[in-house]
This record gives structure tokens, C-alpha cells and sequence, in this order.
């Protein structure tokens, strides 16, 4: 699996989506934060605003395999959102980074199989 790492002044952090217990935690806020964004015009400070949250949360579930017991502070975070170059591209990398994660949960979904036997 793909990694990023993120330096933010004299700290590194390490995104990684392995754990997808905690990973999971997240895609159910996710998926909602997305659902806003699909309904909202791109111009609109509301489209950014929820954007850059999206952006926060996926950095955030990327933290916990490596940093759950140091995790950055929410205004930590944001400010990294902030400050990012290239944000879109860096929502699209994070994005399939977690795809890789959903994707790997389906293989495994298609190579388990359970059957009852009775006697």
C-alpha cells in the first residue's frame, strides 16, 4: 500500500489507511461530507468549506495507523488543509489511497466463503 508523508515544519506524519477498523470510523462521516459536496456549486464558500473538511477527515483517518497516540490537534490539521499545495490533487491521492483500502476489502469479501453443516 501507498503512503504519504507530510511534514509540517520540524514534524513528519505518516498517512497510511491500513488499520480499517478506524479507517471505517471515518468513512461514515465521509460519506456525508461527500453527499454535501456533490449537491453544492463549486464556487460556492460552502462547496470550499466542506471540501476542506473532507480533506481533514481523510488526513485524519490517515494518522491513525501510524500517529494514534500522537495525533495532531484538529487546528493542527486544518491548518495543514489550508496551507496545501495542489489540493485537489492531494484529495484525489488520498482518496485512492482509501479506495486501495475499500478495494482490498472487497477481495476479501470474494475470497471468504462459509457453509453450514449439519448433522
Amino acid at each position: 500500500m501507498a503512503r504519504i508523508k507530510l511534514k509540517f515544519y520540524d514534524k513528519e506524519y505518516i498517512i497510511e489507511y491500513k488499520n480499517r477498523d478506524e479507517v471505517k470510523n471515518y468513512f461514515v462521516d465521509l460519506d456525508k461530507l461527500l453527499k454535501q459536496i456533490d449537491k453544492l456549486e463549486e464556487t460556492s464558500n460552502e462547496y470550499v468549506d466542506t471540501s476542506l473538511k473532507a480533506i481533514g477527515l481523510l488526513i485524519k483517518a490517515g494518522l491513525v495507523e501510524h500517529h494514534k497516540d500522537d495525533m495532531p490537534s484538529d487546528s493542527d490539521i486544518e491548518k495543514w488543509v489550508m496551507a496545501i499545495p495542489n489540493p485537489t490533487e492531494f484529495f484525489n491521492k488520498l482518496m485512492s489511497l482509501v479506495q486501495g483500502v475499500v478495494s482490498s476489502v472487497e477481495q476479501d469479501a470474494k475470497n471468504l466463503t462459509w457453509e453450514v453443516e449439519e448433522d
